[in-house]
């Protein structure tokens, strides 16, 4: 295992406060984000977003209470930034601060440059800043000199890639993306990243927050960290928690894109790097894609499903279960004849397997029933009088 000489982001200074979100997005837990609030450079602004983020004020002038735990992240435009923090309508229309519903801009020292900075949103005028921020997905210096810096995220930044996932065109979510808890951290404090749940998985919800990626493991020790998430999706899978399972073969699907870049990279700069590691690496997200279209069926996201199994088809296009589980996905999006060429193929490739048959056998039974409508439809048509 080679080792490089980085570490992650650390605070500029011991005395400025962290602040944590804990964000949800639909039914699913995202993670953790750890802020840096810039005490040292905006103090009132650094004050006034720590309060939101305790709710030690009460209730504010507007009747609504002082504290961003609840409130929705209303705007994700996507390769820009995202936006929350309306503690009063909850819709970006609104909002207040602990110093009443507007305050003025403290300076514009810190700047835009780079992806996790924590910017107050304002109404397009000066003075105009209340509990709306937002957080850069990259560098966006067109805002220096408008909107006033207040921090930077130092863990947890990956979650703002996936609430890009999951909005429209025109930057507007499509599930909920809540700020389902937050505070502040006293000196000392665990931040919190790491995954504590029943399971034995330790790591953070996205490898830029793990230390490990300044490591360079084999791909044997890249397949036992990978299998590992990987069950312990499986263990909520058993257990008929699907949204805890989809959530951690995500994870592992986070951490295998990341490993296996690494060989990648040893390819482009002349290193040696054996195919076997690329394979070994490969074949683990093939079950994990199948694993991942497995849960999505469960919860009836059959296009997910469908897109996961045409992955795993990609890397293996001899895998039998791939074609099984899109048959699934394309019979319950009644896509019947897809579905049958699919299933056809999983039973020339695994001939004895009785679930391909019968689902072989329901599909074109479900297909024969929906051309007997159609005719049905069509006779009824030309038959009015």
């Amino acid at each position: 295992m080679e080792i490089t000489q980085q570490q992650l982001l650390q605070p500029v200074s011991r005395t400025n406060p962290l602040v944590y979100f804990d964000i949800s997005i639909g039914q699913e837990s995202a993670g953790r984000m750890i802020i840096e609030l810039r005490k040292d450079v905006v103090p009132k602004t650094a004050e006034n977003f720590r309060a939101l983020c305790t709710g030690e004020c009460g209730v504010g002038q507007l009747g609504q209470r002082l504290h961003y735990k609840g409130t929705r992240f209303h705007t994700i435009k996507r390769v820009f930034a995202v936006q929350g923090g309306d503690v009063v309508k909850n819709d970006g229309t609104s909002g207040e601060s602990i110093y009443g519903p507007l305050f003025d801009d403290e300076n514009f020292s810190l700047t835009h440059n780079e992806e996790g900075v924590v910017s107050m949103a304002n109404y397009g005028k000066p003075d105009t800043n209340n509990s709306q921020f937002f957080i850069t997905a990259v560098g966006c210096e067109n805002l220096n000199g408008s909107n006033v810096v207040v921090g930077r995220v130092l863990r947890g930044l990956g979650i703002v890639a996936e609430m890009e996932q999951n909005c429209t065109d025109d930057a507007k979510p499509t599930l909920d993306i809540t700020i389902s808890d937050c505070g502040q951290l006293t000196p000392g404090m665990d931040w919190g990243v790491d995954c504590s749940d029943e399971t034995t998985d330790k790591l953070p919800p996205y490898p830029q927050d793990w230390t490990g990626k300044f490591t360079r493991p084999t791909s044997d020790e890249s397949v036992h960290l990978l299998t590992g998430l990987r069950q312990s999706g499986n263990h909520f899978f058993q257990l008929g928690r699907y949204y805890e399972a989809r959530a951690k073969y995500r994870k592992a699907n986070r951490y295998y894109n990341l490993l296996r870049k690494n060989f990648d990279w040893q390819q482009l700069k002349g290193r040696p790097s054996d195919q076997t590691d690329l394979r070994k690496l490969d074949e683990f997200s093939v079950m994990n894609n199948i694993n991942m279209a497995a849960v999505e069926i469960k919860l009836g996201n059959y296009q997910y499903a469908k897109h996961e199994c045409s992955e795993a088809i990609r890397l293996d296009p001899k895998c039998s279960k791939a074609f099984f589980r899109r048959g699934q996905a394309q019979s319950r999006m009644r896509n019947y004849e897809e579905a049958i060429k699919d299933l056809q193929q999983a039973h020339s490739l695994l001939p004895d397997n009785k679930h391909i048959l019968n689902e072989l056998k329901s599909a074109k039974q479900l297909l024969a029933e929906y051309n007997k409508q159609q005719r049905n439809a069509l006779k009824k048509l030309f038959n009015k009088k």
